[in-house]
């Protein structure tokens, strides 16, 4: 058991350093248009891995004290507080780590608008491939159901 814990550790580990590899980019975006400033890629790739690493943490500390304590998943009343206890998270390591053109920290305001952009850049751009994706290869639902 504890050996599987480990796999999905590390699984989820490099699951958030592939994934920061273009959430990267959408960071970028949504500083350049928030503060007219664009902070190196690198830069970019570090506060999202661990802004997702901070986020992963979390709940993976809520579900662990949901299953301790309630013995079951967490509720979605729960997961959605988490959601907007990540997106905190989140957006107070955007301010921390980035800095508009002068080197000043961007400020929680700000941060949160870059955090809302590279959101609504994501949700656009993944959500747009999920809808190609579903409706080039299916989902099987539409095709009626068919005894064996």
């Amino acid at each position: 058991m504890f050996a599987k814990f480990i796999g999905q550790v590390v699984g989820a580990i490099l699951a958030a350093g592939i994934m920061s590899l273009i959430i990267a980019l959408f960071l970028q975006l949504g500083m350049k248009l928030v503060t007219k400033s664009k902070p190196s890629y690198g830069k970019a790739y570090n506060t999202s891995f661990i802004s997702m690493l901070a986020g992963g943490l979390i709940q993976l500390v809520v579900r662990g004290l949901s299953l301790l304590i309630l013995g079951t998943e967490p509720s979605i009343v729960i997961r959605v507080l988490t959601g907007l206890l990540t997106t905190y998270v989140t957006i107070v390591i955007y301010e921390a780590m980035l800095r508009d053109r002068d080197g000043n920290k961007i400020g929680f305001g700000k941060a949160f608008l870059v955090w809302l952009v590279q959101f609504v850049i994501s949700l656009l751009i993944f959500g747009g491939l999920a809808l190609i994706i579903v409706l080039i290869f299916g989902t099987g639902i539409f095709k009626g159901f068919q005894p064996q």
